[in-house]
């Protein structure tokens, strides 16, 4: 069975994986974050994600993970400001990436936003 602290993770992932597809983590995303999490315990976590340097992220891996663990745990309240995080880190990652990388955001922002709310 999977929790919240799983959940939060797999999002944190994801944080991470939106905010390195250009290659690097920029502090506007870092701010992004942090303005959008509000001292949230997923800040820390998405934060510590951005130190960690896993440049093996996956956006469609960590999009998978969160449909896993959502298939176990269902934080039904949570989802929006969870999604909105991405959102608002997506916005300041989004300029400096490719077509492709962009059209993929795109769809695991929807795809989110259809499973989960």
């Amino acid at each position: 069975m999977q929790n919240k602290e799983s959940l939060y993770e797999a999002f944190a992932e994801l944080s991470y994986a939106v905010a390195i597809s250009d290659g690097v983590v920029e502090q506007e995303e870092i701010d992004a974050v942090v303005n959008a999490s509000k001292d949230h315990p997923i800040q820390k976590m998405i934060l510590t994600q951005f130190h960690s340097k896993n440049l093996d992220a996956s956006i469609a891996q960590s999009y998978k993970n969160i449909l896993d663990i959502h298939r176990d745990f269902r934080l039904v309240d949570e989802y929006p400001f969870l999604i909105n995080i991405i959102e608002e880190l997506a916005k300041k990652s989004i300029k400096d990436v490719s077509e492709l990388e962009e059209s993929v955001i795109g769809a695991v922002l929807e795809g989110l936003k259809k499973k989960l709310i």
